[in-house]
């Protein structure tokens, strides 16, 4: 019977949690509810760039897409290349024939 003290615990919890539920129900049904937060809308005040601008964010964007892939491929590629080079010893060591 060791487990009799966790048990009277999540006795007492439910209780509590059953009476703040009515609390919270009555509240909503009678419409007094009001939230703990007051929410407000975030103002941003952003300057508007230029023409001039624009091209160059643009820009900055598609060098770096073009990076990335660049990356991508290059790194792709070393990959496969040592895969097959890792093959390629397997095989040569353990004579090892596909054919």
């Amino acid at each position: 019977m060791s487990s009799a003290g966790h048990i009277l615990d999540m006795i007492q919890t439910i209780k509590k949690n059953r009476a703040l539920r009515k609390v919270r129900g009555k509240s909503w049904k009678n419409g007094d509810y009001k939230p703990e937060i007051e929410y407000q809308k975030t103002e941003y005040n952003f300057g508007k760039p230029t023409e001039e601008e624009l091209e160059i964010i643009k820009e900055n964007i598609r060098s770096r897409g073009r990076n990335y892939r660049m990356r991508t491929l290059t790194f792709t590629l070393v990959l496969v290349i040592l895969i097959f080079f890792g093959v390629y010893l397997f095989m040569d060591f353990n004579n090892f024939k596909i054919f």
